[in-house]
């Protein structure tokens, strides 16, 4: 499912699940797959080779804009 069109009942659903807490008055959508991330295929192959499945609690409701600038530390750390 892509990020753009997670509707509010999803994203209720999925914080309940992850027991995430948001507040604000326009909170970041959640991260429910590493490719909404948007990362290129090294970096998905790398995340799989890891065992990681789907984005855990904090990965899940970080800020996606942070991410751009740690992707290149990211890749050294999984390879």
């Amino acid at each position: 499912m892509e990020h753009a069109i997670l509707t509010f009942l999803i994203l209720c659903s999925f914080r309940k699940e992850y027991e995430i807490k948001v507040s604000g008055p326009s909170p970041p959508k959640p991260i429910v797959s590493f490719g909404h991330l948007g990362f290129d295929e090294q970096m998905m192959s790398l995340i799989a080779r890891q065992g990681f499945v789907k984005p855990t609690q904090i990965q899940a409701q970080v800020r996606t804009d942070l991410l751009d600038s740690f992707q290149n530390k990211i890749r050294k750390v999984l390879s």
